[in-house]
Formats: structure tokens, C-alpha cells, sequence
């Protein structure tokens, strides 16, 4: 099986390599081995992490919504988390497992 790959370029000109073509968005550099794809309109930020290939995955999203003046939901979606930690307070942590992305795409075939 042959791998689509796009190349694209964050807002800083950082060129990559992708497995996704994303439209409307705007791609932040966070370091050297993520980058987020922003959508201000549907208030959601796309993940995307380096693999060995050097090829930057999707690992997830987060979407952001106020339902209420008092009430906002923060939504994670993505496939393959290995853990979760919620503490009493604030602190949310969610490790993800960057294989198991990489095949939900080989198997999907889709684009954003």
C-alpha cells in the first residue's frame, strides 16, 4: 500500500510532511515534533506529533465550547490513548499512543 503524503507549512514557514491534507486552518510549529492545526470558526485545535518517519500524525483533537455564560466543555477526540490522569482541581493528563493513530489513518483513508 502506497502512503498519501501532503507537505505543508506552519505559519513560521516550517515545512512538513503529513499524512493529511488540512484545509482552513492555521498550523502553529509548538516545537520540533508537534504541531497544531487551529480553526478559530469551529473552535477546535488538531494534534499532530513527529513518528520515526518523520511524518507528523494525527493524534487527535480538542474541541472548545461554551454552552452556558458559567458552563465551557473541553472535548478530547483520538484514538489511542494509553493512559488518563484527572487530578482533584484542574490537571488533566493523556498520554497517547502515536502508532495507533498512525494505523486508524492507514485504514481510513480520509482527509480533514
Amino acid at each position: 500500500m502506497t502512503a498519501r503524503i501532503s507537505m505543508l507549512e506552519t505559519i513560521d514557514g516550517k515545512q512538513f510532511k503529513t499524512r493529511y491534507y488540512i484545509q482552513d486552518r492555521m498550523l502553529v510549529s509548538l516545537k520540533e515534533d508537534v504541531i497544531i492545526a487551529v480553526k478559530s470558526k469551529s473552535s477546535s485545535i488538531f494534534v499532530l506529533i513527529k513518528n520515526e518517519d518523520g511524518i507528523f500524525d494525527y493524534v487527535g483533537n480538542i474541541q472548545i465550547d461554551k454552552e452556558t455564560p458559567t458552563l465551557a466543555e473541553i472535548f478530547i477526540d483520538t484514538k489511542g490513548i494509553t493512559s488518563s490522569k484527572i487530578s482533584v482541581g484542574s490537571n488533566v493528563t493523556v498520554q497517547l499512543d502515536i502508532e495507533a493513530s498512525k494505523k486508524f489513518k492507514e485504514k481510513t483513508f480520509f482527509d480533514f
